[in-house]
């Protein structure tokens, strides 16, 4: 499935209405006035269909609903949207399309069709889009190449989930019974009408001897499953051992003693498993999806954008200066920032590893500057950036407050004799003085 591109078709189907599809005639549709009002006879049972249930939907009259909504058939279209590859040539010789010179024989060429209710075409052209890409993305679960569609995490607990209802739903089906209070009684010492009436008194008749036990009895029923709750426990953990998804992925207490560092190895081990999937997520759907939006906003645009700088830039570039960004000039292919895969904890410990750095640096910055040739502004900065902080130029001090911080102040001879007395002070030499 990961490999959907280098198929000859794709496509999908959807439930929509006729004035939907209507709004759009002339310029994405054509010839919606002759979508028919109702299915063919035998439709889902000639294929499968994504709408409805395949055995409960053959042969629908035209006063039937559409299936999964109820708005009418004759108000309702399915509309079947298929992307497929074809050159030139088979394009002229099955469809009787030409698609004009500028379009080789054998060129291989991404072509789009809708049709309505199975019936009327009411799209058929090119694609048009310069990635050569269909205009679909898949997402698997599991990167495992042997299968032709990996299950998703829904798929791979379905069967424990199921077997967890089971087991929850039988208790509390028991737990019902066993609370029914149920007698047995002979009705010939008893009104037996006071039990069935649930009364707080049960009235008795002539008892002949026999004592209260001996003429009505309450059954006692075991509650066979009590058990099941316990097993669901053990049912949960399986999942979070297939999922890899614990309680401290979830956010939730971990029970059991555990130490601060077992709780960082576990919370960190957890995420590195997780970021798999979310890898897998990025580069089969998200990244893809990325590219071709990005290629059809340059493609597409069809006037000139002016975009004004915000930010920390607007400094260096001032804002009366816009960027003429007209298609000619962002022809062509442009990537965007790649995807962040660091987990939270990687930065904070790299950002650990960095302030140990500065500390080390900042014992002897003279030494260890000339030795190293570090920036200690640049490494600063890093550190911020891997906490998150991303205004660091907003903490460093103006040029002016720097020059009025550094300005000397001139104590009072008085003061500076009392400073004197009391050894707070001492002279110093300065060389070339002149002794008196």
């Amino acid at each position: 499935m990961s490999r959907f591109q280098d198929g000859a078709y794709v496509g999908h189907e959807e439930e929509t209405t006729r004035a939907a599809l209507r709004s759009e005639e002339g310029y994405c549709y054509y010839g919606t006035q002759h979508i028919p009002d109702y299915l063919p006879a035998g439709l889902y049972s000639a294929r499968p269909h994504r709408v409805g249930k395949f055995s409960l939907f053959k042969d629908l009259p035209q006063s039937a609903s559409l299936p999964g909504t109820d708005i009418p058939l004759r108000d309702g279209v399915i509309k079947t949207e298929i992307e497929f590859t074809m050159t030139a040539s088979q394009l002229k010789e099955k469809f009787s399309y030409d698609l004009g010179p500028e379009y080789a024989k054998h060129d291989a060429v991404k072509m789009v069709a809708v049709v309505a209710n199975e019936q009327k075409v009411i799209k058929f052209e090119p694609c048009g889009y310069l990635h050569g890409q269909y205009s679909y993305d898949v997402i698997e679960y599991s990167p495992d190449h042997n299968n032709f569609v990996n299950p998703g995490i829904s798929d791979t607990v379905h069967n424990l989930q199921e077997i967890m209802t089971w087991f929850l739903n039988s208790h509390i089906q028991n737990v019902r019974k066993s609370i029914k209070n149920r007698f047995i009684g002979d009705p010939s010492k008893i009104h037996v009408e006071d039990l069935t009436n649930g009364n707080e008194f049960v009235r008795t008749k002539d008892m002949m001897g026999k004592t209260i036990k001996d003429v009505v009895y309450s059954m006692e029923t075991n509650d066979v499953t009590r058990g099941h709750v316990a097993d669901i426990q053990v049912l949960n953990s399986l999942i979070q051992v297939v999922t890899g998804i614990n309680e401290n992925a979830l956010g939730q207490y971990a029970t059991g003693r555990r130490s601060a560092t077992e709780a960082r190895s576990v919370t960190s081990a957890a995420g590195a498993r997780l970021k798999m999937h979310g890898m897998i997520a990025w580069v089969m759907g998200i990244e893809p999806l990325g590219q071709k939006l990005i290629a059809n906003t340059n493609q597409l645009r069809s006037r000139e954008f002016y975009e004004m700088i915000i930010g920390e830039d607007i400094e260096k570039y001032p804002y009366e200066k816009t960027i003429v960004a007209p298609p000619h000039l962002i022809a062509g292919g442009f990537n965007f920032m790649p995807y962040e895969g660091t987990l939270p904890n990687d930065k904070e410990r790299h950002a650990g590893h960095f302030v140990e750095l500065f500390k080390s640096v900042m014992s002897n910055p003279q030494a260890m500057v000339a030795l190293t040739k570090l920036d200690l502004n640049k490494v600063l900065n890093h550190i911020f950036s891997l906490y998150g902080v991303k205004n660091f130029s907003d903490f460093i001090l103006a040029p002016e407050q720097l020059n009025q911080d550094l300005q000397t102040s001139v104590l009072p001879d008085l003061a500076v004799e009392e400073l004197k007395n009391q050894g707070q002070l001492q002279r110093v030499s300065m060389p070339n003085e002149v002794m008196e």
